[in-house]
């Protein structure tokens, strides 16, 4: 029930594509490992469909309730960053119910308190998709908790075996098609389970004057090596 199109369209002003995993466009594997990633389309009524199948039932007024009579609530934390973007997948979860999100902003204290962090119930937005999402982000061992004062980075709390081994064969093999074949079973095993889900790419513009010379592959970090014809 999030429909990226919408987002990469008003987020990125149609620059940059809907994302579907931490293999970018021009990753040099991108093309040996597409197959493998698991596809959620925006298609609502398959999202009403197992929201159902999952024990919820439709009330007059569109929202879901359970057996209970609970309503069905997600969680949308976002900063100030992500706030844009949480706002669409809000409007798309409400078409789902009015009452289908809780969409609260993260303040700049709580950005600092680990603990709050890695605890928050729902769904948490970001806005970066960093390359150690297929390292070891989310292994087991990195989950923050009292016994690491909450620095783990993996704050959602995901444990997975599977994707545990997965990882540490990643680290122990050297041979491409060895390792290509990890990348192919972690993209499905974590993917599949949408421990994070991408949105769009990232990108990068740069507004150069004409005759600036020295940069590098359309990057800045070079700066104090450019000069002007």
């Amino acid at each position: 029930a999030i429909d990226r199109d919408q987002i990469a369209d008003v987020i990125t002003g149609g620059l940059a594509p809907p994302a579907d995993s931490w293999f970018f466009p021009n990753h040099p594997l991108r093309s040996q490992v597409q197959d493998a990633i698991p596809r959620f389309p925006f298609d609502v009524a398959a999202a009403r469909r197992q929201i159902e199948q999952a024990g919820w039932t439709r009330g007059a007024d569109g929202s879901y309730v359970s057996q209970a009579g609970e309503p069905l609530v997600v969680q949308l934390a976002s900063d100030r960053r992500a706030q844009k973007t949480a706002t669409i997948i809000a409007d798309n979860w409400r078409a789902l119910g009015p009452r289908t999100v809780d969409e609260f902003a993260i303040t700049a204290e709580r950005l600092n308190d680990l603990e709050a962090l890695s605890t928050l119930p729902g769904t948490w937005m970001g806005t970066q998709l960093h390359y150690n999402m297929y390292t070891d982000r989310f292994h087991s061992a990195n989950t923050a908790g009292p016994a690491n004062r909450w620095t783990g980075r993996n704050r959602s709390g995901y444990n997975n075996p599977k994707v545990d081994a997965l990882y540490d064969r990643l680290v122990a093999t050297v041979t491409p098609a060895e390792r290509l074949t990890l990348h192919r079973e972690l993209l499905q095993e974590k993917g599949g389970d949408l421990v994070v889900m991408p949105l769009h790419w990232e990108y990068n513009p740069f507004f150069l004057m004409k005759g600036l010379t020295g940069i590098r592959n359309g990057d800045s970090w070079n700066f104090s090596e450019w000069g002007k014809e």
